[in-house]
């Protein structure tokens, strides 16, 4: 996509360039100096535009690659394997486990953490975006844990962002998953979950749909 977009204004570029350059060759302007002098101000003017243009195309273009590893899925189990099984770097199997199993599990709510299992934590559940702060601290569990399963509640849930490049005690972090009592799209799950490193895949579904 980067790639095509940046093609096309490179073209449209070499394009503009060789047709006002054959219109407005010194040989055969008539006019003149002044009418040379004009033209290198225009083309400046066109190419200042065209470069706007680009950075701003491209800023758009990093942006849909980092939202290209946020998942809708429901919770129809072949429709969410189907789904993730068109990424590659996704171990669906695994996921699912993570995801549908009995996992060893620290639940988080309330700024407190609850029923913790003894050792081979898997599976984070923060059931309380009020108390995402949790996620910042030395917890052995964290260390362990591969899926981060999120509930999201209210509208106002929305506003508590997570910087995952903060969750440094979550060494093993592979999945965060995001189960939506609210309507939301990927725009506000990436805006919820800001600096997402691009090896975390990212899975959310509306619990309207369960």
């Amino acid at each position: 996509m980067r790639q095509f977009i940046l093609t096309a204004l490179m073209m449209t570029v070499n394009n503009y360039n060789t047709n006002n350059m054959k219109k407005f060759h010194p040989y055969n302007d008539l006019t003149g100096k002044s009418s040379i002098c004009a033209q290198l101000n225009t083309t400046k003017w066109f190419l200042g535009i065209q470069l706007i243009i680009v950075l701003i195309l491209f800023t758009f273009s990093i942006s849909l690659a980092q939202n290209s590893n946020i998942f809708q899925v429901s919770d129809n189990r072949s429709e969410v394997i189907s789904v993730l099984s068109t990424d590659s770097n996704i171990d669906v199997e695994h996921f699912m486990r993570l995801r549908y199993d009995l996992q060893p599990t620290i639940f988080i709510e309330n700024n407190s953490i609850a029923n913790i299992s003894e050792e081979g934590i898997s599976v984070v559940r923060l059931d309380d975006m009020s108390s995402n702060e949790i996620l910042k601290n030395d917890i052995p569990g964290f260390h362990t844990s591969e899926l981060l399963f999120i509930s999201i509640k209210k509208a106002s849930d929305l506003q508590q962002q997570i910087d995952v490049q903060t969750l440094t005690n979550f060494d093993r972090l592979k999945y965060i998953f995001i189960l939506s009592y609210i309507s939301v799209s990927d725009e506000d799950i990436h805006n919820l979950l800001i600096n997402a490193d691009a090896s975390i895949s990212i899975i959310y579904s509306l619990a309207t749909e369960n």
